[in-house]
């Protein structure tokens, strides 16, 4: 069944929040395209402890799109024709959005109204069963410029990727305020970092990897991440064949687990 109010775009895929009992279901999509946006959806109805409450939760709700800031914070921003913001944002660009429907089905233009930052592939996601913490991967941009680059999506351009993370204000899925940092710059060992803003280490010959895309975050809080990296990419880098790694959010460990 189409899900009209999540949003027309390229969706990569769509990771839920841990639900909680009387409140809102959120979920998280990248737009797998360069310079395209991160996006969530927080479900107008709330979540219930019943099959038939819950069938049809994902056909209204709110659908947002993230403004990344330099600072190292973030805003979830409403694509909402009912919002005075969106309203006047789209006029001070000269954009007239007929009704609700017109903005979904024209998705990528609405967040271009609101000025949200445009990232570098972002494909998969996952949450953190325990912390919330949601991790997102930017697989790669190679028309991003170095005069491009920002605080979010670092490197012009970026044939490597990286992988982004935030946490929502209060550790509230629903909330419209985050913090975020890199979690990994992928690349060979001369380009390379987990943590920067932390000053992490450097990858090593165990874990160097590009195009960091599937993502998944296991119960005992163990990063899986796989690589998708075109025939050229894999011939010409030092990297070998494509990959799984697994990366411990909080020693910064990352090792390569299987090769393709």
């Amino acid at each position: 069944k189409k899900r009209t109010a999540m949003g027309r775009f390229g969706h990569e895929g769509c990771w839920l929040s841990p639900p909680q009992f009387g409140q809102p279901v959120v979920l998280y999509s990248g737009d797998d395209s360069q310079n395209e946006y991160v996006y969530k959806f927080v479900t107008k109805s709330h979540y219930r402890n019943s099959v038939s409450a819950n069938q049809n939760i994902l056909d209204e709700g709110t659908l947002y799109v993230a403004r990344f800031n330099e600072d190292g914070s973030g805003v979830w921003l409403p694509l909402d024709i009912k919002n005075k913001a969106f309203r006047a944002a789209a006029a001070a660009k000269g954009v007239t959005f007929a009704d609700q429907a017109d903005v979904l089905v024209n998705t990528r233009l609405a967040a271009d109204v609101l000025g949200a930052t445009k990232m570098d592939r972002p494909e998969w996601g996952t949450v953190h069963p325990q912390t919330r913490e949601v991790y997102m991967t930017m697989t790669n941009n190679s028309s991003r410029t170095a005069g491009q680059v920002d605080a979010p999506n670092p490197r012009g351009p970026n044939p490597y990727g990286h992988i982004i993370r935030w946490r929502e204000q209060h550790n509230l899925a629903w909330s419209t305020a985050f913090e975020w940092d890199i979690f990994l710059l992928a690349g060979p060992e001369a380009d390379s970092q987990m943590l920067p803003e932390a000053n992490g280490p450097a990858l090593t010959q165990d874990s160097i990897l590009a195009s960091p895309d599937g993502l998944w975050m296991d119960q005992n809080g163990i990063l899986w991440i796989q690589t998708d990296m075109s025939g050229s990419q894999q011939l010409s880098g030092p990297f070998g064949a494509n990959q799984m790694l697994a990366a411990n959010p909080i020693t910064s460990e990352i090792k390569r687990f299987l090769v393709g």
